[in-house]
């Protein structure tokens, strides 16, 4: 075999070595992920309600954030793009679960204080580094946890320039030290990574323009008003904004236009914009279950509003079902083949 010089995946390849570089490692990634996305979104929708309705009823909003992380976990767990990831040893799965990972521990850092949030938010940044020293990925990710670190710091009234810089020292120094070590002919692995790179932000790729309107971009729009979607009255601007995210988020987990069904003749596994858009889904069905009933929390609700919500939430149910169903009945046998024909 023509053997490269440089190894892509050089962290990928470490874990791997633990289990004699077998396929074993993928589904324990893809339940990391899961467990890591149900976390991250119940952590997200619980942080967007107001402090004092926590602190007065703590069990009611929790139980609410709850059903989120668990439509979100589930919808990613049983997606074809996972699936699909379990059946190999998938690099890509294990970064995101890296990267959801990352971003669990730095939730935590709103509740610490002094040292233990700035140790949170240096431990952050190692891990970061270590992911992209194996996906570049994680580069684009960097927004996001700048964003991050700012309502952190923010919250407590403190200037998050200095932690900025420290990250950005903490992150770099472990993606030299891991990819120096692991990565063989580093001149090589360094082009091959700004191809990858160049791969993700290709413009031309129609396939990828309308992942990111699909998945991305709602995500960006839930990060940035899922504060003001849950505290408004339920007026008809409000539920035409939340139909119209429905609509994303059922066009990309349950139809042909989901990343999967987009980039499957690529044969490019999109595992991130898949994760992306389970969590939106899981933030609607969150919506649509506390305007079922008027009493779920602090707001007035219209007359209309619980009959549109047991309709929405009808609807993702037996999407949910049909496509679950449809998938394990249609789900290609042959996938993995080669790898039971070694094993024997």
């Amino acid at each position: 075999l023509d053997v490269s010089s440089f190894v892509k995946y050089p962290v990928f390849k470490a874990i791997s070595s633990l289990f004699g570089y077998s396929n074993l490692l993928s589904p324990i990634c893809a339940i990391a992920a899961t467990i890591g996305i149900y976390c991250l979104t119940v952590f997200f929708i619980r942080s967007r309600f107001p402090v004092n309705l926590i602190k007065e009823a703590p069990k009611k909003v929790l139980g609410i954030s709850m059903v989120g992380g668990i439509a979100a976990a589930v919808l990613f767990m049983v997606s074809e793009c996972v699936r699909e990831a379990v059946m190999r040893s998938e690099p890509c799965l294990f970064a995101a679960a890296l990267a959801v990972w990352t971003f669990v521990l730095l939730s935590t850092a709103f509740t610490a204080n002094g040292f233990a949030k700035t140790t949170i938010v240096l431990l952050t940044a190692a891990l970061a580094g270590v992911g992209l020293a194996d996906n570049a990925v994680f580069l684009m990710l960097v927004p996001l946890y700048l964003f991050g670190i700012y309502k952190i710091y923010n919250e407590s009234g403190k200037k998050p320039w200095g932690i900025f810089f420290a990250f950005a020292v903490v992150s770099l120094l472990a993606f030299v030290v891991f990819s120096l070590v692991g990565a063989g002919g580093f001149g090589q692995y360094l082009l091959w990574h700004k191809s990858v790179f160049k791969g993700f932000i290709n413009f031309r790729n129609k396939s990828w323009f309308a992942i990111f309107l699909l998945t991305v971009l709602p995500f960006l729009f839930f990060l940035f008003t899922l504060r003001r979607v849950f505290l408004s009255k339920g007026n008809v601007l409000l539920v035409l904004y939340m139909l119209t995210m429905s609509v994303f988020s059922i066009l990309a987990v349950f139809t042909p236009m989901s990343p999967f069904g987009l980039m499957k003749s690529s044969g490019y596994l999109p595992i991130y914009t898949t994760l992306f858009a389970s969590i939106v889904a899981g933030g609607t069905v969150t919506f649509w279950f506390s305007r079922v009933r008027k009493e779920m929390i602090e707001v007035v609700n219209k007359s209309f509003m619980p009959i549109v919500s047991s309709v929405m939430l009808g609807i993702f149910a037996v999407l949910f079902l049909f496509t679950t169903i449809f998938s394990i009945v249609n789900f290609d046998k042959s996938v993995g083949a080669f790898a039971d024909f070694a094993a024997e």
